[in-house]
């Protein structure tokens, strides 16, 4: 009993450990690029950027608060064996993903009057950078999709190095399109979505192999 218990434990351990590098993981992503870019391009920089993150990051946060439940739920179905509510429950997540990019793509259209009603003035917005956040955004919610059933289901040794991976390559990647191919500001963004792909691809392969195990 005593080993069981130990062995149990350990298990415990060893998974809040991944979850939690999985959360500093997403916490330098979060919090470097303003950083950067005032390195880089000074204060002046910031403000536009920030505010088209912001704009973005409101719906990240909608879709987050109503994803975020399923993770508990995917974690009691597979401890029931219940496979086929974890399918049925995970093509409607990808529904709902659906219906917030339609919805992001529709506030992108309406990015520079929502920002001129907000802030009562105009500031400079590059096209591009409007875009590119866009996409950054539209492929957040899509790793958010595929993490809650990973991480419901226990599987996070694979998820745990691409997103430390992630998150060591995101500033040498923004700095190289930033700096090295000269694209700005906008190449602070570029670089996170290069980094994002990075567990885009990871997460729909471990989702993708673990609903192929589930037998019903």
């Amino acid at each position: 009993k005593k080993n069981l218990d130990f062995t149990y434990s350990k298990g415990i351990m060893s998974f809040g450990l991944k979850m939690f590098a999985l959360q500093i993981s997403a916490l330098i992503l979060n919090s470097t690029d303003n950083l950067l870019i005032l390195k880089l391009f000074g204060a002046d920089a910031v403000t536009p950027y920030s505010f088209v993150y912001k704009y973005f990051g409101m719906i990240n946060t909608v879709f987050t608060v109503l994803i975020t439940p399923i993770m508990s739920a995917y974690t009691m179905a597979y401890a029931k064996k219940d496979y086929l509510w974890i399918k049925k429950t995970f093509k409607k997540s990808m529904l709902l993903y659906g219906l917030f990019v339609c919805g992001t793509i529709m506030a992108m259209s309406l990015f520079r009057v929502f920002s001129k009603i907000w802030l009562q003035r105009d500031l400079v917005y590059d096209t591009s950078l409007i875009l590119l956040t866009c996409c950054y955004f539209l492929l957040l919610m899509f790793s958010h999709n595929f993490s809650s059933f990973v991480n419901g289901i226990g599987v996070v040794n694979e998820t745990t190095i691409a997103v430390i991976a992630q998150a060591i390559l995101n500033i040498p990647c923004s700095i190289f399109f930033a700096k090295n191919c000269r694209m700005g500001v906008n190449g602070i963004i570029m670089g996170s979505i290069v980094c994002m792909i990075i567990v885009d691809i990871a997460y729909p392969y471990i989702t993708i192999r673990e609903l192929k195990k589930m037998k019903y």
